[in-house]
């Protein structure tokens, strides 16, 4: 529970602070590091259904949100996540929702784990934060101060704990995987949990008493924690991508006292009728970047999450000179633009790039995307032509064969049989409806291609399995 209290504004507040990577990294890694956090998002709200209702200020929309966390409610969580970015996460939650019902058994152990924690009891109190804005509608908030009590049932985790390794044996059982379920059985004994759980009640004493600041000096977070807030139609949520970004902008601000972050994107980009429109349309926005060298012409043609994140943390954190992009002579020119919808599902479609020509006018060179996952490029007298099918079976044929023994020797032939199985037609970008408008965005793209490979990853355990050991 809450007892929420504002402290006198006072921070400067950043990331621990690891040796300073050089600074043509950072946006790559940073945008890395978003995918991870939007598409875990993603996965975790998979089999919610939820609805966003945001707060009355920045404050209020991350002690609800840590609120719902310490209850273990992820519908309260949910609620004040930003729409803009539960957006994107749609083909990822809309995958994983179509996998789950074909396999009723991993749905059951998604609740056998959420079950599981259930017996662990997160309680909160004496909360400080203080609020900082620093773009409109972005308001950083920090947690100053908090007392936070953990207790456990014993009982009831020993008990879930035997369910959640019952029902894991079932679902092995029920894909083919009967060693597996075996070998589990063997090693995760009643006795064992048992053990487990009584050397855990016993080295600590429950309820487990800590404070904020002792988790700081635990995660090395010296300057402290927060959370980033966006203010979406009057509202305020908690945006994970755009805490990612702050993190990294204050690390990097560290040995750059000068940085500072972009403006909050204002109106709403570039509007696009169509999934089709979209694609091209990001496509052109990408030769108008080769002439001017700015990178706020691509961000208006994305989604509104990506489009912020590039404008406020992308562009500052990236160390590119738009002069010299522009005065590089590399203008890019589309000269093709066919491309079709793969897959409509109402609010997000899968584009597939039928046949994509982009020339460089400075050397002639030409880069031609054509059936979906076919790449052919020429420059200078020289051409290369490949498909994403022929490099993923060049790679599994050079895996040494004096590797591939005992259990591993079914390893190649079970990636051949997926290489060949795996639906390329379908592969493609994500084009977002929003506000009536189409935005192609790299992370509904990578969503859906998680979702592509859920089945293959799903036939590939056993192999992958026996690689692991």
């Amino acid at each position: 529970m809450w007892v929420s209290e504002t402290a006198d504004p006072s921070l400067v507040i950043g990331a621990p602070e690891p040796k300073r990577p050089r600074q043509g990294l950072v946006i790559a890694g940073v945008c890395a590091l978003v995918l991870v956090v939007v598409l875990g998002v993603g996965a975790v709200f998979a089999y919610q259904r939820l609805t966003t209702t945001g707060a009355a200020s920045p404050t209020s929309a991350v002690t609800e949100l840590l609120d719902g966390l310490a209850d273990q409610n992820l519908r309260d969580v949910g609620r004040y996540l930003s729409p803009a970015e539960l957006d994107e996460l749609k083909p990822v939650v809309d995958a994983t929702r179509d996998y789950a019902a074909q396999q009723p058994d991993a749905s059951q152990l998604q609740q056998d784990a959420a079950d599981l924690l259930g017996a662990f009891s997160v309680e909160l109190s004496d909360v400080e934060t203080t609020e900082e804005p620093i773009g409109t509608g972005l308001t950083k908030v920090s947690l100053e101060s908090a007392n936070i009590a953990v207790d456990v049932d014993g009982a009831e985790l020993t008990s879930r704990a035997k369910t959640l390794r019952d029902d894991y044996a079932s679902y092995l059982r029920a894909n083919g995987h009967d060693d597996d379920a075996e070998s589990l059985g063997k090693e995760v004994t009643d006795a064992r949990i048992d053990k487990l759980v009584r050397r855990l009640e016993s080295s600590t004493t429950f309820p487990y008493h800590t404070t904020l600041d002792d988790l700081r000096r635990e995660m090395d977070a010296a300057d402290g924690l927060y959370l980033v807030t966006t203010e979406e139609d009057g509202r305020w949520y908690v945006s994970p991508s755009m805490t990612a970004g702050e993190y990294a902008f204050e690390d990097q601000r560290k040995g750059d006292a000068g940085l500072t972050r972009g403006a909050m994107p204002s109106g709403d980009g570039a509007a696009y009728s169509s999934p089709e429109a979209a694609t091209t349309g990001l496509l052109q926005a990408l030769t108008t970047f080769s002439k001017d060298g700015d990178l706020r012409t691509l961000a208006d043609s994305l989604p509104a999450a990506e489009r912020r994140f590039v404008d406020v943390y992308a562009i500052p954190l990236s160390d590119y000179d738009p002069q010299s992009v522009a005065g590089s002579g590399d203008v890019l020119t589309l000269d093709k633009d066919d491309v079709s919808v793969a897959a409509d599902k109402g609010d997000w479609a899968r584009v597939r790039l039928d046949d994509v020509q982009l020339t460089d006018t400075k050397d002639h060179s030409v880069v031609r995307v054509y059936d979906g996952t076919c790449v052919a490029s020429s420059e200078q007298g020289s051409s290369d032509d490949e498909c994403l099918q022929d490099v993923l079976e060049n790679a599994i044929g050079s895996i040494p064969s004096e590797y591939m023994t005992g259990e591993l020797s079914t390893l190649p032939g079970a990636l051949r049989d997926q290489v060949e199985g795996f639906p390329y037609d379908q592969v493609g970008v994500v084009a977002l409806r929003q506000d009536g408008s189409w935005h192609v965005g790299a992370v509904p793209t990578v969503g859906d291609w998680y979702g592509l490979l859920l089945p293959s990853l799903e036939k590939l355990t056993g192999s992958v399995d026996a690689l692991a050991s």
